[in-house]
């Protein structure tokens, strides 16, 4: 699962509030088992908001491209039946 949110934004919950939608909808809908996340590992909020959620770090990364740039980032899973 990937994101992205403009400055403005940041900060105010509304990330969490998706992200929990979009777990839940994983596992009830489309039946998952896991959901990973790709973090840029300076990114602070996104590293907090996947260890408040159950992420846990994997030994894994993954080099992806963001707006035309590339980058390694970090890859976080969680196992959605242990939530």
């Amino acid at each position: 699962m990937g994101y992205d949110m403009k400055k403005p934004y940041w900060g105010k919950g509304y990330m969490t509030e998706a992200v929990k939608a979009a777990l839940n909808f994983a596992e009830s809908v489309m039946r998952l088992k896991n959901v990973y996340l790709h973090i840029y590992p300076d990114n602070a909020g996104s590293v907090g908001l996947a260890k408040r959620l159950g992420f846990a770090l994997t030994d894994e990364t993954v080099t992806l491209t963001f707006r035309g740039k590339d980058y390694v980032h970090s890859v976080y899973a969680l196992a959605l039946g242990e939530r």
